[in-house]
């Protein structure tokens, strides 16, 4: 029975190629020796089975189906992309109701190990013998047990974290997706990105820089948790609250009403 469900994935996901072929996402002319289908069709082959376009590859070989990927812009993907979220968001909205949700934004890298000045790459954390990534600003829903999905950028530069943030809250409103509390990557604990959630009125929790300050405050305490009101990122107003685990202390940074995670 096992078996017979994975077979059914890469059926499923060439069931959605199709329908990604019915949109207008790349210009194939009338006369083109190869559909849009067989462009798309060993790009998600290969991302499901982890691999290179050139072994998934068939009717169009892969000199060709890059050459058509490269007509893409990222507006482009982002235009088709949002309009595939908002259907899911749809459903999602019709399944659970229009209800607040918990919103996790933070940033993923695909290692690269390649030439890193012919691919869209950045520096990152040295991992498994590469100093370089894709990297991608990921949105998703998260509830217990179970993430969904809603969006992913691509991330060129390093820094400026704040205006990805302001995209994605942008996304959320256009998606009329309300949150109770965005649930950020610590890359984002920086007082631009503070200072716009606070003027757009969104509650956060996100992991604090445990530097000098952090360690003083530390042995201050005299027991975890402990909360510290008025900590300041900057010119930014906070809330730091640290807890104990396994012997080890943390620290979050969150606007939250102190009466959500008093007792919990």
């Amino acid at each position: 029975m096992g078996w017979a469900f994975g077979d059914k994935i890469p059926a499923a996901l060439m069931q959605q190629a199709r329908k990604m072929a019915n949109d207008v996402l790349l210009k194939i002319g009338k006369n083109a020796l190869y559909s849009l289908f067989d462009i798309i069709q060993p790009v998600i082959e290969a991302a499901v089975a982890a691999t290179s376009v050139e072994r998934k590859a068939k009717t169009a070989d892969a000199d060709t189906v890059f050459y058509h990927l490269e007509k893409l812009s990222v507006e482009d993907v982002e235009i088709f992309l949002k309009r595939k979220v908002k259907r899911a968001v749809e459903l999602a909205k019709r399944r659970l109701g229009n209800r607040k949700f918990a919103v996790a934004i933070d940033y993923t890298d695909e290692m690269f190990y390649g030439n890193e000045e012919q691919a869209p790459v950045v520096g990152t954390k040295h991992k498994n013998g590469s100093s370089y990534a894709f990297k991608y600003l990921t949105v998703n829903i998260v509830m217990e047990g179970c993430r969904f999905f809603l969006f992913a950028y691509p991330i060129f530069t390093r820094g400026e974290n704040w205006l990805y943030i302001e995209k994605v809250l942008d996304l959320l409103e256009e998606f009329c997706l309300r949150t109770y509390v965005l649930l950020l990557d610590k890359e984002f604990n920086d007082s631009k990105t503070l200072d716009l959630l606070r003027d757009r009125r969104y509650e956060y929790i996100t992991p604090s820089d445990q530097d000098s300050k952090f360690e003083r405050w530390k042995r201050a305490a005299e027991r975890f948790p402990a909360i510290f009101r008025g900590w300041t990122v900057a010119d930014v107003e906070t809330t730091l609250v640290m807890l104990e685990e396994n012997g080890h202390i943390y620290g979050y940074l969150t606007n939250l009403p102190e009466d959500f995670y008093r007792d919990n």
